[in-house]
């Protein structure tokens, strides 16, 4: 029996649902309220009622239409997380003001003042647009955008150093590399591959670790080893989320540090840089030279900071990408920074509580994999800017200057707070008729 069957269901289900202002869910509540109509009713006909009486008896027992649909209008508001999205206005304005002050008052000849304005209004259009997309809609293209990633990539490694070298790709007088987005399209694609996983079966055990390998060898030979930790942590939390058993993930990721680590022995260089921290002294000019710089920056600086203006030589790398940080710290002092990095540990806070809200089990795992993308890049940024752990080219999001992964994180903030709108979706309507 259907609610096309019975006009008495029809009818009930079409005033309901004229109380509830968020018509994305109405579909949904209208197939869950029909379950529990024709549940009651089957029972009721054992009992030797007639259909229509039956079913009249069961719209009666759920309650009247208004009572029951402004209830579910209050579930269902589809408001947005208020704090992510002002931290996220906050920090992009922030990142706008530092890239000014830093091209004023140093030394700089680009124009990527003028570039971030453009990549924040594109960053800002798309998180508006994505907040009202349904992301259900991506689930169905996840294999897709794994495929075309991997293809696309693939390509361009092929091109050798044009692109990946020392320049990157122009377009319209923009620099794009696409390998710097690649961890969120691979992350992305596997939030829909995994949300229907069957952990238990062999065949998938062993398909995922293609999917994790055939990433891990992409983003290595590329080379970035620090897109290769975001990838790995952020595929480790889409498939224990999703219901990857604890001993296969230990040994996933005994398998990968022991790879990893080498990788890393067969580079001296790699072992060198990612060390440095602990012993820069020893080699100041060498390969210690930018944490001795970081350790000089750190014991000048003020409480309240040194000014915008910047001496030269104070900065010999560039601190509008990964050291905006160091920046921070030398012009607004420690307060500033430990603001800013209150800030984001807030930001960072809000945003993985928000997974538990979620009942969609595809939404909780796109929101999963992103969210470890920002933890991983906001923590080891913060602690390579005061000498606790390896220098890495990870920047700190919003703040730091970059291109397409600016407007990527824009993007993956757009889909979080999309997920966000839509928490109560998929979730027994029993539950929020008593609520």
């Amino acid at each position: 029996m259907s609610t096309i069957e019975n006009s008495q269901v029809n009818k009930y289900l079409s005033d309901v649902c004229s109380y509830i202002k968020y018509k994305e869910c109405h579909e949904e509540i209208k197939e869950e309220l029909s379950s529990h109509i024709y549940e009651m009713s089957d029972g009721y006909v054992e009992d030797g009622l007639s259909e229509e009486e039956a079913i009249q008896i069961s719209i009666n027992h759920m309650g009247e239409a208004e009572e029951v649909g402004k209830r579910l209008n209050v579930a269902h508001k589809g408001t947005p997380d208020w704090v992510t999205l002002l931290l996220t206005i906050c920090f992009i304005n922030v990142g706008i003001i530092l890239m000014y002050l830093i091209q004023k008052h140093m030394p700089y000849s680009s124009s990527f003042f003028h570039k971030s304005i453009y990549y924040s209004i594109l960053g800002t259009a798309s998180i508006v647009f994505l907040y009202y997309f349904d992301y259900r809609k991506i689930k169905k293209y996840s294999v897709h955008i794994f495929v075309a990633t991997t293809l696309l990539s693939f390509f361009i490694i092929s091109k050798g150093d044009t692109i990946l070298g020392g320049s990157v790709l122009e377009i319209f007088g923009f620099s794009f590399n696409f390998m710097e987005i690649t961890p969120f399209l691979f992350l992305i694609a596997l939030a829909g591959i995994f949300s229907n996983w069957d952990w238990n079966d062999k065949r998938n055990l062993f398909i995922s670790m293609i999917l994790l390998v055939i990433p891990l060898y992409i983003l290595m030979i590329t080379p970035s080893l620090s897109s290769c930790m975001i990838y790995f942590i952020g595929f480790m939390m889409i498939a224990l989320q999703s219901g990857l058993k604890r001993k296969y993930a230990l040994f996933t990721i005994m398998g990968i540090v022991i790879i990893g680590i080498i990788l890393i022995w067969t580079k001296p260089y790699r072992m060198q840089r990612l060390l440095a921290f602990l012993n820069f002294a020893s080699d100041p000019l060498g390969v210690g030279f930018l944490n001795m710089q970081i350790h000089k920056n750190m014991h000048m600086a003020k409480l309240f900071g040194r000014g915008f203006s910047v001496p030269k030589g104070t900065f010999p790398y560039d601190p509008i990408n990964e050291f905006i940080l160091n920046y921070i710290l030398y012009a607004f002092g420690w307060m500033g920074m430990i603001f800013i990095v209150s800030l984001v540990c807030t930001y960072l806070i809000r945003m993985i509580f928000m997974i538990k809200r979620i009942h969609d089990p595809y939404g909780k795992l796109l929101i999963s994999g992103l969210i470890s993308v920002f933890t991983v890049e906001c923590v080891w940024n913060i602690l390579m800017n005061v000498n606790c752990i390896g220098l890495a080219g990870i920047p700190l999001p919003f703040m730091s200057y970059g291109g397409l992964s600016s407007l990527f994180h824009a993007i993956s903030i757009g889909l979080i707070l999309s997920v966000y709108r839509r928490r109560s979706l998929s979730f027994p309507v029993s539950n929020k008729i008593n609520e």
